[in-house]
């Protein structure tokens, strides 16, 4: 699925567990997130058999957070392919440490369960705890060679999540942020930290966005963003029921050790 903007256009690809996006502009590409590390040929072939563009065209790869339908597949794309990748700057201290490498295992569980759930094949995402960050984000920043894009740093599903913003097109790439099931928007699962994601939430409120894409839930139009993300905030405080129940003790670890 495409969808036309006025600067851009904007490519939806069905990947492993997330929908992963493409930002064609006329002499390059931007990718949204990295999907898994299954999606990397997924990507590869869109590029060069569905936009027919060589792969130098792809200039930046971006990581919102450390999950692995999220970062999967960026080290073996920007290895081969000599693309740099950008990422929240402190985004390699998610997985450190003893309890990082807890934490890494039990996403890696997630991801399996996530895939399960969608009937996807049981295929490979096992992924690196580190990432090689050739452009560390910092909330607010631009995204390097591609200007019209702004950083909003939304921690809470992990320490480290990122929004981007497009001003001139009234457009958010939301990640994990917003997700959007059986045409009900939802907060992320797990959140790790509700305080810090609903004060977080509320400084994106008052954005002007028509348009958003979401890694769990595809493109939509809004009508309303910041009552959107007014029920988001009071969302947060509604109680797990089912496998969600279940399954969030596991993703109860103590963070990873900071600076």
């Amino acid at each position: 699925m495409k969808y036309k903007f006025n600067s851009f256009t904007l490519h939806q690809l069905d990947g492993h567990i997330a929908d992963l996006y493409i930002a064609e502009y006329q002499n390059s590409l931007l990718l949204l997130d990295c999907g898994c590390r299954s999606d990397h040929s997924l990507i590869v072939t869109y590029i060069t058999e569905i936009l027919e563009r060589p792969m130098d065209h792809l200039k930046l790869l971006i990581v919102t957070h450390l999950h692995p339908d999220h970062s999967g597949s960026a080290m073996s794309l920007s290895k081969k392919y000599s693309i740099p990748i950008a990422a929240p700057e402190e985004i390699n201290l998610w997985y450190a440490g003893i309890r990082g490498t807890m934490q890494h295992m039990v996403d890696s569980l997630l991801a399996h369960i996530a895939a399960r759930r969608r009937k996807m094949k049981m295929l490979r995402v096992s992924y690196p705890k580190k990432i090689a960050v050739n452009f560390p984000l910092k909330d607010m920043s631009l995204l390097p060679g591609f200007p019209d894009w702004q950083v909003y740093s939304i921690p809470g599903h992990t320490e480290h999540d990122i929004v981007l913003y497009n001003k001139r097109e009234s457009f958010l790439y939301c990640s994990d942020t917003v997700v959007k099931i059986r045409d009900k928007y939802l907060s992320p699962f797990p959140v790790t930290d509700k305080i810090k994601m609903s004060k977080n939430l509320s400084r994106i409120m008052n954005l002007k966005v028509e348009s958003i894409a979401m890694a769990h839930g595809g493109f939509s139009k809004i009508e309303n963003f910041s009552e959107l993300i007014s029920y988001l905030i009071k969302e947060l405080d509604t109680p797990l029921t089912g496998i969600l129940k279940i399954f969030y003790p596991l993703t109860l670890f103590p963070k990873p050790l900071k600076k």
